[in-house]
């Protein structure tokens, strides 16, 4: 906006009233995820649910921006929820004879773009889940 009082032209004519721009956003911030999982202690026969909701639309966000132990387990292909680029889910499945206390799921977000092509930087985890998937030993 522009206050045109004092203003004046060649001829020494002052300006009156203002003048705006039209309206207009501003969007600097990256990127920003929280990621869920449904079960936080797995066990046999069991899987669960990833949820990876973003706070705007994304682009450019894939498996290979998720990282975890693929030893422990392993994660299907991610599926849109919706048609707004916001939320994608997969399922994760834990790897049998595995015992694990402390697991989590990262999203490295390095790699993903908001519509304004702001890139994202760092990483967000899961919180922490289990896994026991481990028959019981009996030793005689």
């Amino acid at each position: 906006r522009v206050n045109l009082a004092g203003v004046l032209d060649a001829q020494g004519n002052a300006g009156t009233g203002s003048a705006s721009s039209g309206n207009f956003s501003i969007d600097t911030k990256p990127p920003e995820v929280t990621v869920t999982i449904s079960d936080e202690r797995l066990t046999a026969g069991e899987t669960a649910t990833v949820t990876f909701t973003f706070r705007e639309s994304v682009t450019g966000f894939g498996t290979e921006d998720i990282q975890y132990d693929t030893s422990k387990g392993t994660l299907s292909a991610l599926t849109a929820v919706g048609t707004d680029g916001k939320v994608w889910s997969a399922t994760y499945t834990p790897r049998p004879n595995t015992e694990s206390a402390t697991n989590t799921i990262r999203v490295n977000l390095a790699g993903v773009l908001d519509a304004q092509g702001n890139a994202g930087t760092g990483s967000a985890s899961s919180g922490n889940f289990s896994i026991d998937t481990k028959p019981p030993e009996v030793t005689v």
